[in-house]
């Protein structure tokens, strides 16, 4: 149920801060508004996985130490969100939406593997 709540946290998180890119760049140029959007949405994306992340943190620690290797998965699939964020600040206009994409694909992928975690 956290889980899901910071999921929701986070989408409205990006959902507003979407709209306020979308004021911002209205007003400016092209390049500008390309390189605020990316900005933006690296930031909230960096802002929900860490609150994923902490959801998951914290399930683990409540657990005793030889259950805790339920979570690898889960550890596994955030480190590749972090690459990925990492790769969208730098990402020319062509390679953005691709990397996007797979990032979104992969974010999905460690909420059903902390869900798993938390669930077995």
């Amino acid at each position: 149920m956290n889980t899901f709540r910071s999921l929701l946290a986070g989408l409205l998180l990006t959902a507003g801060l979407s709209f306020a890119v979308a004021r911002a760049s209205a007003a400016a140029p092209a390049k500008d508004a390309y390189s605020l959007a990316v900005a933006s949405y690296v930031e909230a994306a960096t802002k929900e996985l860490g609150a994923i992340r902490a959801s998951g943190e914290a399930s683990k620690q409540a657990l005793p130490e030889e259950l805790r290797s339920r979570y690898r998965d889960f550890e596994a699939k955030v480190k590749a969100c972090e690459q990925l964020l990492a790769e969208l600040q730098s990402a020319t206009p062509g390679a953005f939406d691709p990397t996007k994409a797979k990032y979104e694909r992969t974010r999905a992928e460690a909420v059903a593997a902390l869900t798993k975690a938390q669930n077995p």
